[in-house]
């Protein structure tokens, strides 16, 4: 998560009251007071395919329980789905 907020990808900061739909991270999680609260919600699978736009061919796990994103050359693999999909994105965003 900490990759993908320092390359651009776009995080959604959890403010007072919000409804959390899933999954969050907290990019302070030792409480520097100069950091203040720094929670913000983990996008989906599905967000982080949206993200890749047309740049993303196929998804698929193997034998040993990992997954794998693909684009022309680029394999990304990952011990989850979101894992393999998130480090394509990261390589896609690094070669442009």
């Amino acid at each position: 998560a900490l990759k993908l907020k320092n390359a651009g990808f776009l995080f959604e900061e959890i403010k007072p009251g919000m409804c959390v739909r899933g999954e969050y991270f907290d990019f302070n999680p030792e409480g520097f007071p100069e950091g203040g609260a720094q929670h913000f919600y983990c996008p989906t699978l599905e967000e982080l395919i949206e993200a890749c736009g047309d740049r993303i061919h196929r998804l698929e796990r193997d034998g040993e329980n990992m997954w794998a994103a693909i684009w022309g050359t680029y394999q990304c693999v990952g011990a989850t789905s979101s894992e393999a999909v998130a480090h394509l994105w990261l390589a896609l965003k690094e070669s442009k």
